[in-house]
């Protein structure tokens, strides 16, 4: 049996196939935000921020994030579905799995049997102030997930909080308060 010296069609095939790959378009990147982004208040008073997915977020299922914060000057109080979620047409969970480190919060926010898409809150995190400063609120990291369970790719957006106490909110001995004061 003699072999024929034929070109191979599979590297043609190959070459095709990467340069199709390299000029499909990138999958469109959702952002994801602490809303408002900033705020000023006095101790003890309370904060509510909603986490918010903009029109980048197509086919949004379910969504599982942890966010972080200084709990030298904040604390949070509770976590509940966002408006997106909560009205979506179908039922929902929100699951908050309370402080897991001193300095972040988890949740996780699902739709069960459809999907959403935003802009729109997934959820609402309040929190209160304890002591005098400043408190960056971040996502720490995140997963947000399509019906299929594929994730969706996003940027985070932090936010920032101010308390200011009127009162010392650390205790001194009296000789250092004399001091301070002489």
């Amino acid at each position: 049996m003699r072999l024929r010296n034929r070109p191979c069609p599979i590297p043609g095939a190959a070459v095709a196939l990467v340069i199709l790959l390299a000029a499909a378009p990138a999958l469109p990147q959702a952002v994801v935000a602490i809303v408002p982004e900033s705020g000023q208040f006095q101790c003890g008073q309370t904060w509510t921020v909603d986490v918010v997915v903009d029109a980048g977020a197509t086919d949004l299922r379910g969504s599982s994030l942890v966010v972080q914060y200084d709990d030298d000057v904040i604390r949070p109080l509770s976590v509940t579905a966002g408006a997106l979620v909560a009205g979506a047409a179908c039922p929902h969970f929100a699951w908050w799995f309370g402080p897991a480190t001193a300095d972040s919060v988890a949740f996780d926010v699902s739709n069960l049997g459809c999907s959403v898409a935003g802009p729109g809150s997934v959820a609402r995190i309040t929190f209160e102030g304890h002591a005098s400063g400043t408190s960056t609120i971040s996502l720490r990291r995140g997963d947000l997930r399509t019906g299929l369970n594929a994730p969706i790719p996003f940027t985070a957006l932090d936010a920032q909080v101010q308390y200011d106490c009127a009162v010392a909110d650390r205790r001194e001995s009296w000789g250092t308060l004399k001091a301070w004061y002489r």
